[in-house]
């Protein structure tokens, strides 16, 4: 055998100690639950909802086990531990909040299958002309685009990275700085578009689902669009400026880079008919979601209706059976798993009870301080969850009970934290995005952290600047 081809030795026993370690610990932790003396604040339920709750965060951090894998484990775990009935754990597959996620995979499968996706991306880039600085912009406002039919941040940066990765080299594009801003910029702006709308991230379908659940408040489409696109939009427009000088392209490269985009739109060819086909049911889709007032149809119908039609006869972008390979299956377990321990929080008090020490470390403090412990808080959550919606799942049922405790409105207090959860750009491993044109080798740590910082600091300033005043002008009073 190649010794190339040798499995690595160390590595396997390392994966495996760490697997050995991490479930170890879920026992330990879950198990000691049921020792440590019960408190007037935490009773045997919620102490034991802890230790499930720090495993569940063990697991989904570690990455031992696939992530639907935890999930299951975590809602076996509060079933065996009298947390919640099986009935009302596995009831939350039933949410409709989860169809409106198989509907956007389709989707998302069906412009990827036409080639739809990499036709818009490169018409975007190329009317940039070749200009360095407005290749970088481009390729941000592209990325951005397609947050509005692909619901991954992973799945928009793998087009856009893609498409990059045909204009290096020979492509045109050279010059180091420029490839850095252009393999920032793409995970970057993924993350940052995730929460402009309702559909730009499983996580913020998750979100919603948790609004209308627990607080009784039910997002449309426009009304999200409305609420975090200018942060989003914002923060994007200052990235840019921000990497141009990070990283200021050298000149001269113009004519070919130019020469590159062309290559590759010619490589594409006409217009074909199933790309006609798409096009036509995503106008159709968005124009459902934005007149959701006129037709009283909710985002998750829309989307159905869109996806139902790829499969029709004379129509037929899909078929099932490849589609059925395409969708995250496991991601909706992912997803009731957290609207179960959201669930099991709520009813056990828990939520509440930690609301309260959190209430009291922050007691008097001005509500750009509430707004700016909460988005803290976030960051602080995706240090260790790559996932959003795993982050949300965590802190958003206890964010919603820290409201009344800071005498603010939990639908205010709570987009704080939909638009924290992008707060990721510190380290390769806090996004898939990120970690994935890491491994491309166009930037390093240090221009990483250099650019990370920056745009952390900036959509911080965004989300609180829109939560003291924007937001109460668009009927969103944190009062």
């Amino acid at each position: 055998m190649n010794p190339e081809n040798k499995p690595d030795i160390g590595a396997e026993a390392l994966t495996d100690l760490k697997s050995h370690f991490c479930l170890g610990a879920v026992l330990l932790m879950i198990g000691g639950a049921h020792l440590v003396p019960e408190t007037a604040d935490f009773d045997r339920a919620k102490l034991v909802l802890i230790g499930i709750l720090a495993s569940a965060i063990l697991l989904w951090s570690l990455e031992v086990l696939d992530a639907a894998v935890s999930a299951l484990l975590v809602m076996v775990a509060m079933v065996l531990n009298g947390i919640a009935p099986l009935s009302r754990v596995w009831g939350e597959m039933g949410d409709p909040i989860l169809g409106l996620i198989v509907a956007v995979y389709v989707v998302a499968f069906a412009v990827k299958k036409s080639g739809l996706d990499r036709r818009i991306a490169l018409a975007i880039i190329a009317a940039a002309g070749g200009r360095a600085g407005l290749v970088l912009l481009a390729v941000m406002a592209t990325t951005y685009v397609f947050a509005f039919f692909i619901p991954t941040a992973m799945g928009r940066a793998a087009i856009l990275l893609s498409v990059a990765g045909g204009l290096t080299g020979a492509g045109g594009m050279t010059d180091r700085n420029l490839l850095k801003g252009v393999f920032i910029g793409i995970p970057y702006v993924s993350l940052l578009a995730s929460s402009a709308t309702i559909t730009g991230a499983s996580g913020m379908v998750y979100a919603a689902g948790l609004f209308a659940g627990q607080l009784g408040f039910s997002w449309s489409y426009m009304a999200w669009l409305a609420a975090f696109t200018p942060i989003a939009l914002v923060t994007l427009a200052l990235s840019w400026v921000l990497l141009l000088w990070l990283f200021p392209p050298q000149r001269g490269e113009e004519a070919a880079l130019a020469e590159g985009l062309r290559r590759q739109r010619a490589d594409l060819g006409k217009v074909t008919p199933g790309e006609w086909k798409v096009l036509a049911i995503l106008f159709l889709m968005l124009g459902g979601w934005m007149s959701h007032d006129l037709y009283g149809l909710d985002t998750a119908t829309v989307a159905l209706v869109a996806a139902v039609l790829f499969f029709l006869p004379g129509i037929e972008i899909i078929r099932w059976r490849e589609t059925a390979k395409a969708v995250n299956w496991g991601s909706l377990v992912l997803f009731a798993c957290g609207l179960a321990l959201a669930d099991a929080m709520a009813a056990t008090g828990l939520a509440k009870t930690l609301a309260l020490h959190l209430a009291s470390l922050l007691d008097g403090a001005p509500l750009w301080a509430a707004a700016a412990g909460v988005a803290l808080l976030m960051a602080l959550v995706r240090l260790g969850l790559n996932n959003i919606t795993s982050a949300l799942a965590v802190a958003l049922p206890v964010v919603f009970s820290l409201a009344p405790g800071l005498g603010v409105s939990p639908v205010w207090l709570g987009m704080v934290a939909i638009a924290g959860s992008c707060l990721a750009f510190l380290l390769p491993s806090q996004s898939i995005a990120t970690l994935a044109s890491y491994g491309m080798r166009h930037f390093g740590m240090r221009d990483l952290r250099r650019a990370g910082l920056g745009v952390t600091g900036l959509l911080a300033l965004a989300i609180v600047l829109a939560a003291l005043y924007y937001w109460p002008l668009i009927g969103y009073s944190p009062a």
